[in-house]
């Protein structure tokens, strides 16, 4: 059964130790159901689960609570299934896979701005979503990432050589291709731009710097 420390008892001991840091740089105690941290203005307390992980922390600033995170497991595993943070001015989900992959990413940030000057004194929010997934083969080696944004769409495919190392990038913007980065080794390569599918232009790096640019005719 998850031992929980009540809501009161967590004043309390924020209390007790704003005292004791009055005379100290900084406090730590760790114990079975939690950790604390303290150090001037700022303090940290983490809630421990059962089986010892931590499943809830908050972060205070200044007397006032900046950031919360909550963590969910694989089953009794030690690994982590989810990691939602959430803040005053953001919120960011991060799921991952029974390996330690991270599958996907939302972030969601709240800005309170004017509808109509974009002035930051507006009560109104504005929220913005971007959302970030992966996937990856049976070595773990990643093969797809897709980001999406204010109707912005960019997908990356990977390719590997046998020996692992990476061999092409392949980038598409809302559907089109774009971008092709084509690799001998991590210092030479050669990106190729494209336009309606066809190659515009194609950079030749060597040694990490780029050699030449060679324009396409049609």
């Amino acid at each position: 059964m998850i031992r929980r420390i009540p809501f009161i008892t967590i004043i309390m001991v924020f209390f007790v130790f704003s005292l004791i840091a009055q005379n100290k740089d900084g406090y730590s105690h760790v114990g079975m159901d939690g950790l604390l941290l303290a150090e001037k203005d700022t303090w940290y307390l983490e809630e421990f689960d059962h089986a010892g992980r931590p499943y809830k922390s908050v972060r205070w600033e200044k007397g006032v609570i900046s950031e919360t995170t909550s963590w969910l497991y694989f089953g009794d595993s030690q690994n982590v299934f989810q990691c939602r943070v959430k803040s005053e001015q953001s919120s960011t989900k991060t799921e991952y896979d029974n390996s330690g992959n991270i599958v996907s990413i939302k972030e969601t940030i709240l800005e309170k701005k004017d509808k109509k000057t974009g002035a930051d004194k507006t009560i109104a929010p504005v929220t913005t979503d971007r959302v970030f997934t992966y996937s990856y083969d049976s070595q773990n080696r990643l093969r797809e990432s897709v980001i999406k944004r204010d109707g912005f769409l960019q997908k990356v495919l990977f390719d590997y050589r046998e020996d692992g190392s990476i061999s092409k990038k392949t980038v598409f913007k809302d559907g089109a291709l774009t971008v092709i980065y084509a690799y001998l080794d991590e210092e030479n390569w050669t990106e190729t731009v494209y336009y309606n599918d066809l190659a515009m232009l194609t950079v030749v790096f060597k040694n990490g710097e780029r050699q030449r640019v060679q324009h396409e005719t049609w």
